[in-house]
């Protein structure tokens, strides 16, 4: 069985090896980033909370404000995730009458990614 390795460009191929390696390969970077990311926050509070006089206030205002910080970053994930593809599929060619919805997919490949004749 063969080992899904990223490739030059840090891409994992999901279409060779087993799939959960892959997962594995592709969710362990993540899982650094937001270890990294909590740590950052924890020392960012202690360094706020220990300001004399005004860190108790530096705290509420940091509290209030990360969920909102959250909420937009989430909410521009799920916009630039989702609307890629669909602004990929709106910017394509119109279909041509000998258009099958197997024309782009691998079926087509053999034929050099043309749809088979009417």
């Amino acid at each position: 069985m063969a080992v899904s390795t990223p490739h030059c460009g840090g891409q994992v191929d999901f279409s060779t090896g087993d799939v959960r390696r892959g997962i594995l390969d592709v969710a362990a970077p993540m899982l650094v980033a937001q270890v990294l990311n909590l740590l950052y926050n924890i020392v960012d509070r202690i360094y706020i909370g220990k300001i004399p006089g005004e860190g108790t206030l530096a705290l509420a205002g940091l509290g209030l404000c990360f969920p909102i910080v959250t909420l937009v970053t989430a909410f521009a994930n799920l916009f630039g995730v989702g609307g890629a593809p669909l602004c990929s599929i709106a910017r394509a060619p119109p279909p041509t009458s000998c258009w099958t919805p197997f024309s782009s997919t691998s079926a087509a490949w053999g034929r050099g990614g043309r749809p088979s004749p009417p």
